[in-house]
């Protein structure tokens, strides 16, 4: 396991963007500014829409922080498997992922999609669990983007270093919706009819990123598994 560089926090942010703003994820905005919406109209209360914008983003950072809290304990447990087994098994997947998306194949097509629960609960409650469960919902359409972060993870060692991570990946995966949320609705719009537009390029572009950072991360696998054979 490798520390923490530039070569790990660039990818993080990078993937962690395109995940929303994958072509498959982007008819779900319209969705998700509806739902701001209904929720800044909430009866007998006035609610920014700004705010709830930033407490989905902070469901959203929760949640990876979470998850790399998870993949800390769990590579901790593995100890050497991590890197001879998980790290280069890791890096296949994402070179695998990035196929994927150049071929236009979503292995994730049939997986159910997750609502955030809105009943009984207040706004702002209901906008932070919306980001908590933002990942899931969108794993139907960017699975293969979601997965790959998770793959990327697994060079990077310390549980400091490993919350960054995730936090940069947080980022780049929240900020679309904070913006989204904080534009006129009319730029918005604008916005999504440009992503739109150029699906294909976003899509191609994703999986050539994927593929990009899975070979970048090969080479320092294979560094790693030869001192650890050799050890």
């Amino acid at each position: 396991m490798g520390s923490l560089t530039l070569a790990h926090l660039a990818p993080a942010f990078t993937i962690g963007l395109l995940a929303t703003v994958n072509p498959c994820v982007l008819p779900l905005y319209p969705g998700f500014l509806a739902y701001l919406a209904n929720n800044a109209a909430s009866p007998g209360r006035t609610v920014n829409v700004r705010y709830l914008g930033l407490v989905v983003l902070c469901g959203v950072m929760a949640m990876m922080l979470a998850l790399g809290a998870f993949i800390v304990v769990l590579t901790e447990a593995l100890g050497e498997l991590t890197a001879i087994i998980l790290q280069p098994l890791g890096v296949a997947t994402m070179i695998l992922m990035g196929l994927l998306l150049l071929l236009d194949i979503n292995p994730f097509a049939r997986l159910s999609v997750i609502t955030a629960p809105t009943a009984g609960v207040g706004p702002y409650t209901s906008a932070f669990l919306y980001g908590l469960l933002f990942g899931p919902m969108i794993m139907p359409c960017a699975g293969a983007l979601v997965v790959s972060i998770f793959s990327l993870s697994l060079g990077v060692a310390g549980f400091v270093e490993q919350l960054l991570f995730f936090f940069i990946f947080g980022l780049g995966f929240g900020l679309p919706l904070l913006a989204f949320s904080s534009f006129p609705k009319a730029w918005s719009e604008r916005l999504l009819r440009q992503f739109t537009q150029h699906s294909g390029i976003i899509s191609r572009s994703s999986g050539l990123a994927l593929i990009v950072f899975g070979v970048w991360n090969l080479r320092a696998s294979w560094e790693l598994l030869n001192w650890y054979l050799g050890s």
